[in-house]
């Protein structure tokens, strides 16, 4: 009784509102059904039964129905609260319910008179099924309709005194209580599907508010991102740019004639330069990776070659901490990058000697199936099991809170992981804190005949007549590559800029070598393709730079210039001269020259 008597209590509003926004879409068209299932019954009822006086109720429900029509017209251009439309519905279908429910007055007394009701009661039964379609949902509104109307029936049966009559009045009231009993369970089901509705939107919208902030917070992190590499970038830029510099006199000075002491000296210099080096080498290697623009070169190499290199270059590291260095001799070969290949493993290594202070590392290789395993252990500290998942993400250092630079950046197992993402070698690491590490890359086995990749220093031999033009903002940059150069045989023309050198009207140059970032905003790359145009040719090209973003690498590679990094090793960059030096003999002999 409890639930049936919660039907006729006002529901929340957003429910509510669900309820009527149906019932006032569906009433205009309802409101002109009944209007010709009235009209056309009452008329039928009048002239065949002769029941004359139920046209004078006709004007009335024409009224009633047009007046309906306008009060809905005129209300619905207002904004009417939910409670506000409830009541004026239940006024509109009340009113029906009471000019229906006066039809069976009219009906004149005589033989005729309970067949007339018999068909007024067929009449607003179907009526009150048509409303119970449309109203169903809301006990309120319907019973508003249907009770004055089936109630005023069953008085006018019960006002006959024939025994038909009272009968068809009991059944008048049967139906009563069965309709009522229909809206009531169809308001329940109305109103839960209402209520799941409702959840259903605010699932959805809640869904939405948290789509937009993983959105927004993605868009954030992205930026973040963005922000992080034009700044590793800019200081990248900014610290190269002396080093570069310092790096090009120490090679000119180591020229000259020095005593003893002055070499000492020189070798520290060349020391320290190389491990400012170093760490802006991490710098440059990440943003490489991030930018996107390492692309392998695959080859077959012996992986003995890779081990003893970088046993020559490190051990002696190892023993200056008292720590062992062993590296396994293997005869096995892989098909991968070996320039990428060694960096990889330098950086397991220097990572494991950086964080051993007893014991040692060791570096084998060993096959398993078509790959070939090469773990790098050793007896460190460890990785606890709540930093493993970190320890790959950049700047990340678990034991260095006083920022050691000994102990690099925390760039290089970022590194690591980025190259071997790159060579498509899967990583795999084993720690326990306090017992040691193990790193290992597995890469495809090597069929065929190998190449040998180990690098061999080049031979500066003179490169007269070789003619350079150098194209750098920085006077003491130029200075020094000026110095350089010319010891190397060069005979060598400088501007500061691609205007500059093109008001000079020099002589077009077997190379152009030319700093990416020059004054008033222009680039190397630009500078390039000025002089290229002025040229007529397409003169071979360096571009030096110590410019990390991704957008500015991939510009310098649209060029297509070949790509040096600040700060320079001369090295690198005689072999790049000798590059530009035989491509431009191809060029006018139509052969590449050896």
């Amino acid at each position: 009784m409890a639930a049936f008597s919660s039907l006729w209590r006002p529901l929340a509003e957003p429910e509510l509102t669900g309820q009527l926004e149906e019932v006032r879409r569906n009433l205009p068209p309802g409101i002109l059904v009944a209007s010709l299932m009235g009209t056309g019954s009452v008329l039928l009822l009048a002239f065949m039964l002769d029941q004359r006086h139920l046209l004078s109720w006709l004007p009335i429900y024409l009224f009633l129905q047009l007046s309906t029509s306008l009060l809905l017209k005129v209300l619905g251009r207002h904004a009417l609260s939910p409670r506000a439309w409830f009541r004026v519905l239940i006024g509109v279908f009340g009113s029906a319910g009471l000019v229906w429910g006066g039809l069976p007055f009219f009906v004149e007394s005589g033989p005729g008179s309970l067949t007339a009701l018999l068909f007024l009661t067929t009449v607003i039964s179907v009526h009150c099924a048509g409303t119970y379609t449309l109203t169903g949902a809301s006990l309120p509104l319907y019973c508003s309709y249907m009770l004055p109307a089936l109630t005023s029936m069953a008085m006018a049966f019960f006002l006959h005194s024939e025994s038909m009559s009272v009968a068809m009045g009991v059944m008048v009231l049967l139906l009563i209580g069965c309709m009522v009993l229909f809206a009531a369970r169809a308001q329940a089901a109305g109103v839960e599907k209402l209520r799941l509705q409702l959840a259903n939107q605010q699932l959805v919208g809640r869904l939405q508010d948290e789509s937009r902030l993983l959105a927004r917070a993605r868009q954030v992190a992205e930026d973040a991102s963005r922000d992080k590499s034009r700044f590793l970038a800019a200081a990248s830029h900014d610290l190269r740019q002396p080093m570069h510099a310092l790096g090009l006199f120490l090679e000119a000075l180591g020229r000259t004639s020095l005593d003893g002491s002055q070499r000492n000296i020189l070798a520290k210099l060349k020391a320290v330069s190389g491990s400012a080096n170093e760490l802006l080498g991490a710098l440059l290697d990440f943003s490489r990776l991030d930018a996107g623009i390492v692309v392998p070169a695959p080859q077959r190499f012996a992986m003995q070659t890779v081990l003893r290199k970088l046993e020559q270059e490190l051990a002696p590291v190892a023993e200056e901490r008292g720590l062992i260095y062993r590296s396994r001799d293997t005869s096995l070969a892989v098909t991968s990058d070996p320039v990428l290949v060694e960096r990889i493993l330098r950086n397991l290594i220097v990572n494991a000697i950086n964080y051993t202070e007893q014991g040692g590392v060791l570096v084998a290789c060993r096959r398993r199936g078509d790959q070939v395993w090469i773990d790098v252990r050793d007896t460190g500290v460890g990785i606890a099991p709540e930093h493993q998942k970190n320890i790959f993400r950049e700047f990340y250092q678990i034991a260095n809170p006083e920022r050691d630079r000994r102990k690099g950046l925390g760039l290089g197992l970022a590194i690591v992981e980025g190259l071997c993402r790159t060579l498509r070698a899967p990583l795999t690491m084993v720690s326990m804190a306090g017992r040691g590490s193990l790193f290992r890359v597995a890469l495809p086995l090597a069929a065929g005949a190998l190449v040998d990749g180990r690098a061999v220093s080049p031979i500066h031999r003179p490169l007269a007549p070789m003619s350079v033009l150098v194209v750098d903002d920085d006077p003491e940059v130029r200075e020094a590559m000026q110095v350089l150069l010319e010891s190397w045989g060069c005979r060598c023309r400088m501007a500061e800029s691609a205007g500059e050198a093109l008001r000079q009207a020099l002589p077009v140059p077997h190379l152009l070598v030319v700093d990416f970032r020059l004054r008033d905003g222009k680039t190397g790359a630009a500078a390039i393709e000025a002089l290229r145009k002025a040229y007529g040719e397409t003169v071979p090209a360096i571009i030096i730079t110590g410019d990390t973003a991704p957008d500015r690498l991939r510009e310098v590679r649209r060029v297509g210039a070949d790509l040096l990094h600040k700060p320079l090793e001369p090295d690198a960059l005689y072999r790049a001269l000798v590059r530009g030096w035989n491509k431009k003999k191809a060029d006018s002999t139509g052969f590449e020259h050896q």
